[in-house]
């Protein structure tokens, strides 16, 4: 998902993030991956899926270092 193609929805972004990262993991590329450069894609997934508790522990399972002080987003308590 590019940022021009990006959703609203959280679950769409945290899917978008976790193929990501899944795909780096795996390949070590993705489709967005430019050539020589450190991937841009990767680097909002993985910012991205910090901000939520499953996302934290898919990044840990991976082994991708990620900010721990980052603040979990929570929906609205019912």
């Amino acid at each position: 998902m590019t940022r021009l193609e990006e959703s609203g929805h959280l679950t769409d972004r945290f899917t978008a993030a976790s193929r990501t990262v899944r795909a780096h993991a795996d390949s070590g590329a993705c489709p967005s991956c430019p050539t020589g450069d450190p991937c841009p894609q990767q680097a909002w997934a993985v910012h991205e899926l910090a901000g939520y508790p499953g996302g934290r522990l898919l990044l840990h399972q991976l082994d991708i270092p990620h900010d721990e002080s980052a603040s979990i987003q929570e929906g609205p308590l019912r």
